[in-house]
């Protein structure tokens, strides 16, 4: 339930998701002409301010702002837990390989921590979230 209602606030607050809501009440109104052409600009408008690396930093900032770093360089972790969601399903399936995304930087970082002596294991936690017949979970695959 809650995957399904994750994925679809996702939707829901992607800018694209509201450029393509907006063009589609502009084509809704488009007999009050001036409506439908302010409906149209706001859906370029948020298209063109979503997609420039400023907004996209700021509103990162903003997001991260409270997180504080729990590392410890003293300690020396049992466990170090990578969470999934680094691997590009559908590329990996058709190549029968690995394809990584970005997050790729997490087992990097565990690998990392391993190598230092800060951390004594890994748990890697990857499953399948749309299964296809003979897929292979992330965490077996990585």
């Amino acid at each position: 339930m809650f995957l399904a209602l994750s994925k679809i606030l996702d939707w829901l607050l992607a800018p694209l998701s509201w450029a393509l809501l907006l063009l589609a009440a502009a084509a809704v109104v488009r007999r009050r002409a001036r409506l439908a052409w302010a409906l149209a600009a706001l859906a370029a408008a948020v298209l063109v301010a979503f997609s420039t690396d400023h907004l996209a930093t700021r509103l990162e900032r903003l997001a991260e702002r409270g997180a504080r770093s729990t590392f410890r360089p003293d300690v020396v972790y049992d466990a170090v837990v990578v969470l999934g969601g680094m691997l590009d399903g559908p590329a990996s399936r058709a190549r029968g390989e690995a394809e990584f995304e970005a997050p790729v930087d997490r087992v990097l970082r565990a690998f990392e921590l391993l190598r230092a002596g800060r951390a004594r294991s890994v748990l890697l936690s990857a499953g399948l979230v749309d299964p296809q017949p003979g897929d292979v979970p992330e965490a077996d695959r990585l």
